[in-house]
């Protein structure tokens, strides 16, 4: 039981994840009619500073996020 929790935890943040990225691909070819393919890097350069901020720095979980949050809107 435990390991389908697991695996349904991780699966809702996978689809969350892509959500957002189809969300986003939306936010800009609906009002531009022109495709961003750059949106997938973006995503890419915030799951890599995350990954940094929370495995390299050792950064608690919330301080890790704000700081990717606050430079990814920058």
């Amino acid at each position: 039981m435990r390991d389908f929790v697991e695996l349904m935890v991780g699966a809702t943040a996978s689809g969350c994840i892509y959500a957002l990225v189809a969300l986003s691909y939306l936010l800009i070819t609906r009002p531009t009619g022109v495709i961003n393919f750059a949106v997938g890097e973006w995503a890419m350069v915030a799951a890599f500073g995350g990954f940094l901020a929370l495995s390299r720095f050792e950064l608690p979980y919330p301080v890790g996020m704000a700081m990717v949050l606050v430079i990814m809107a920058v």
